[in-house]
């Protein structure tokens, strides 16, 4: 579970816009 909610809180590189869904608005850590 812990390794779960790293992926959530740290937003991928290879698809930051996948991450900008997921999350519905802008990213707390990372452009």
């Amino acid at each position: 579970m812990d390794a779960s909610v790293d992926v959530e809180r740290r937003p991928r590189p290879t698809q930051p816009e996948a991450y900008l869904r997921r999350r519905g608005g802008l990213p707390e850590n990372g452009l």
